[in-house]
């Protein structure tokens, strides 16, 4: 199964499963197997990163998510 039309939120809010937090980037399609990049522009700042794929109640499964970010002055 492919990822397909998923969003990623970074925020400090926790509201709504961290849904509520502004978006990073934009959807993306990403085969099963293939791993993706996504880059925040603009950057974003926050301390939660959420993946949600919108309106669906399905059970979303990576197998890894890496985070990468830099110091905010």
């Amino acid at each position: 199964m492919r990822l397909c039309g998923f969003e990623i939120r970074v925020g400090d809010s926790l509201e709504n499963n961290g849904t509520m937090n502004p978006r990073c980037g934009t959807q993306q399609h990403i085969p099963s197997d293939q791993e993706g990049i996504v880059s925040c522009n603009p950057t974003v700042v926050g301390r939660y990163v959420t993946v949600v794929i919108p309106g669906e109640k399905k059970t979303l499964t990576l197998c890894e998510i890496e985070v990468y970010g830099t110091s905010v002055l």
